[in-house]
């Protein structure tokens, strides 16, 4: 049996639906959520007719989303690729499989374990462009990993969406304050709930779940 989870995942009605296109990064420990919150969001863009991109580190994960791909196979299809495509890439081939899907309009990008593929020290301009440039062809991204802080500084920058499962973990907190500005004193009253959803645009922050960690 796989292990029990830290806490109860949010139910769909209470996980907020960023506009498109999406810029989201899901941050949590191990067995928090993160893959259940995206696979949620990956769903409604699929219920909307959207393209979706997922890049995952292990090869049973999302496999709603089809049979993996090769990164060849990607730079075959060119702009014209399905509904829906998985890879399962080592992190130094992220970037050609970025500059490939750039080609492409209208869909949205699914990066797992962003403290592998994402980190500082790797190179990422192709992530620059889908993040920056990318907004203007109506491509979205959602990235989700453990500690936020490691990834490189335009995935963090570029984020308008922080969907965090606090699971006790006092480093996403510090994240908060200490990239996101936001005041120490806010942060502080974070500390009790499980999930947090913060919204850079609006300044809004979404809380669920009390000290006793109840949805």
């Amino acid at each position: 049996m796989p292990p029990a989870r830290l806490h109860p995942i949010p139910e769909r009605r209470q996980i907020p639906d960023p506009q498109w296109p999406p810029s989201v990064i899901i941050a949590g420990r191990n067995r928090s959520g993160k893959t259940e919150l995206a696979r949620e969001l990956l769903n409604r863009y699929r219920e909307q007719g959207r393209r979706i991109l997922a890049v995952v580190t292990q090869p049973d994960h999302l496999p709603e989303l089809g049979p993996l791909v090769s990164v060849r196979y990607l730079a075959t299809v060119g702009q014209k690729w399905p509904r829906q495509l998985r890879l399962c890439i080592a992190p130094a081939l992220l970037n050609d499989v970025l500059n490939l899907a750039f080609r492409a309009r209208d869909f949205v990008l699914f990066i797992d374990d962003a403290d592998r593929y994402l980190r500082s020290g790797i190179k990422t301009d192709g992530f620059y462009q889908i993040a920056y440039v990318g907004r203007h062809r109506r491509i979205g991204y959602i990235v989700s990993g453990r500690r936020p802080k490691r990834f490189d500084v335009d995935v963090r920058e570029a984020a308008h969406h922080y969907m965090l499962f606090q699971s006790d973990c006092k480093r996403t907190l510090a994240w908060l304050e200490d990239d996101l500005e936001i005041p120490a004193a806010t942060v502080k009253t974070l500390e009790p709930y499980f999930f947090v959803h913060h919204d850079r645009i609006s300044g809004q922050t979404l809380t669920l779940g009390g000290p006793n960690r109840d949805p």
